[in-house]
């Protein structure tokens, strides 16, 4: 689709420049800024809010529009590298023809990891992979494109709130157990600022993930490494 220049600007004008006493280009910057802003806030939702520092990582832009904004957000959360895929406006087409398909499966189990026998975990997760590996197999997928993801809902005891976690695969004994609960203070502490070293933890929900891996087409033909250009 074309881009109508004289359009755009007049769109720009009737809209925002003339209602503002602006001229059209500070009218068309202020446009950017906002959205610019509104992304930033998205960006540190799932970053900073979730315990991390957007300076340990790339921003990979990609949308029609995507390159527009990149390095300018790249500047305001302090990300050192800015990765422009080929064609970024076709990114997410492309994606949908090559992703994995999922299902997802879950079972309340609520007990004290203190407590808790190890082979009730083991039974649990045992029934929803076993659910899981019989769907996906009934939908034509071979066992060797079957990926298992394990994941557990964690609280402090008393909390209304849990945090998702993922689970190591194999069977689970009390010393695993234990390592699990001091795994869950260390991402407690780093998305709340704290940890309750006294408090008893509860597991609350065992999640598992399915993941049917599809094939993805590839053209020998190119480098790979030139599928990426970073800026």
């Amino acid at each position: 689709l074309a881009v109508d220049v004289e359009l755009a600007r007049e769109a720009i004008a009737e809209r925002v420049a003339r209602p503002m006493g602006l001229d059209i280009e500070r009218a068309a910057a202020g446009i950017v800024a906002v959205v610019n802003a509104t992304m930033i806030r998205g960006i540190r939702l799932v970053s900073v809010e979730r315990g991390y520092d957007p300076r340990d990582f790339a921003l990979m832009c990609f949308g029609g529009a995507g390159p527009v904004h990149a390095v300018q957000l790249a500047r305001e959360l302090d990300i050192p590298e800015v990765i422009v895929p080929e064609a970024p406006g076709v990114n997410c087409a492309l994606g949908l023809l090559m992703a994995d398909f999922r299902h997802d499966y879950s079972q309340t189990l609520l007990a004290k990891l203190g407590e808790l026998e190890p082979g009730r975990l083991n039974a649990g997760f045992a029934r929803l992979e076993a659910a899981a590996t019989a769907q996906m197999l009934g939908e034509g997928l071979q066992p060797a494109d079957i990926a298992l993801q394990r994941g557990g809902d964690l609280r402090y005891a008393g909390q209304g709130y849990e945090l998702q976690m993922p689970l190591p695969a194999g069977d689970f004994c009390a010393q695993g157990l234990a390592l699990l609960a001091a795994e869950f203070g260390k991402a407690h502490e780093d998305l709340y600022g704290y940890r309750m070293a006294d408090a008893a933890v509860e597991i609350v929900n065992l999640r598992l993930t399915a993941v049917g891996l599809t094939t993805r087409p590839c053209d020998s033909r190119r480098d790979p490494r030139a599928l990426c250009r970073t800026p």
